[in-house]
């Protein structure tokens, strides 16, 4: 019988690679670096050879393949400053900055504490520019004003300043409980990046504020 070089084999005299035998579905072989490999399910960290933390996820450019962090997250934080004990008492027509302090409850998943809301500047934070957020602010408030108007502004400072106002209407009555909700998504641009956010009541008349909360999701992660 003639050698023939295995190389040179071809149809039914191709044999399976070695160790496929006791390979189990979806596996594929993969190198050892030394001459050799065994049968296993790809594995991210096979795509950059450098492992991922907890939460991290894969992602490619079309010519590269890194690990980031997840796209979206959470920070959630609730005002112990102002109770329906002790409440804010805003004036008629007065700009008040919006303060939470994260006492009476403060939660988060995918970012630590404090990475989307400062506690100690009030500010919603940006973790880069062209990240994306949507953001839930609610407080509860009582007036004793006639057709009173509140209006919520979001505030990022430098050339764009506000960027969004949101106007609520409040019934009057001092034992009755206005519950508003107020909420934007928004892209982060250059001013923002550098200032942060915050926000900022003014009302009509004046009015008492307690229980404030905010809520915030990073719903993009920015590419870069």
């Amino acid at each position: 019988m003639a050698n023939v070089q295995h190389e040179a084999l071809t149809g039914a005299d191709v044999h399976e690679a070695k160790g496929v035998d006791s390979a189990t579905a979806d596996q594929v072989h993969v190198a050892d670096g030394a001459g050799s490999g065994t049968h296993k399910k790809l594995e991210a960290v096979s795509l950059d050879g450098t492992e991922g933390t907890n939460g991290q996820t894969v992602r490619t450019n079309g010519t590269t393949v890194s690990w980031v962090d997840q796209e979206t997250a959470w920070e959630t934080d609730l005002d112990s400053t102002y109770t329906s004990l002790s409440k804010l008492s805003i004036s008629s027509g007065v700009r008040t900055k919006v303060t939470i302090d994260g006492l009476a409850f403060s939660a988060s998943d995918g970012v630590s504490a404090g990475t989307m809301w400062d506690t100690g500047t009030n500010k919603v934070v940006a973790e880069g520019e062209n990240y994306a957020y949507n953001i839930r602010f609610d407080f509860k408030c009582s007036t004793t004003g006639t057709n009173v108007l509140i209006d919520t502004e979001w505030d990022v400072g430098g050339a764009a300043q506000v960027i969004l106002t949101r106007t609520a209407s409040v019934a009057k009555g001092a034992s009755i409980t206005n519950s508003i909700v107020s909420g934007t998504n928004f892209f982060v641009g250059a001013d923002m990046a550098a200032n942060g956010m915050e926000i900022y009541l003014t009302p009509s008349a004046n009015i008492d504020v307690w229980d404030m909360g905010i809520f915030i999701t990073r719903i993009h992660k920015a590419y870069t």
